[in-house]
């Protein structure tokens, strides 16, 4: 409240509950940048407050659950999926469809023209023929072979998702 009194430290729940922590929340959101946008400041924020917590989360893991997930995020990387082509094409929408379906907690998935990925790593390199949207499955920017089938993708997302 406003007119509480003047606190010596603001508190900060970093366990996670029936909702995750924003600590937990916040380390996430930036392992998911890093990736999206190779944001190495990000990144080593993230790993500076999941140093700085290793020690209760080893001794009380089951209040960490989110976090946890974050720390297996930052070791083994996210898997990446690019799909380049025209946002608005029903290939485009399958391909995205298919990665947006699965289960995979450290999925960053990104889609647009050449346009609007402009300053995304993920996108560097990837191209798509005319009038067909095409993805990408990566991780740390190192790719499968483009797909332009649906079914092929998903074998390749539940490929990536095992090899972690």
């Amino acid at each position: 409240a406003t007119d509480h009194e003047a606190l010596v430290t603001r508190p900060r729940d970093v366990s996670d509950n029936a909702t995750p922590s924003g600590v937990s929340l916040a380390t996430e959101l930036m392992l998911l940048m890093a990736e999206l946008f190779g944001d190495e400041g990000a990144r080593s924020r993230a790993f500076t407050e999941l140093s700085s917590l290793a020690e209760p989360v080893a001794q009380y893991a089951v209040m960490f659950g989110h976090l946890l997930g974050a720390g297996d995020l930052a070791v083994h990387g996210a898997i990446e999926v690019a799909v380049v082509g025209s946002p608005g094409a029903p290939d485009f929408h399958a391909l995205t469809r298919v990665a947006a379906d699965l289960y995979l907690p450290s999925l960053v998935l990104a889609g647009g023209n050449g346009d609007s990925a402009l300053g995304m790593p993920l996108f560097d390199g990837r191209q798509h023929a005319a009038g067909t949207s095409t993805a990408y499955v990566c991780r740390r920017y190192s790719c499968n072979v483009p797909v332009q089938d649906p079914a092929v993708l998903r074998t390749q997302l539940a490929g990536a998702a095992h090899s972690s």
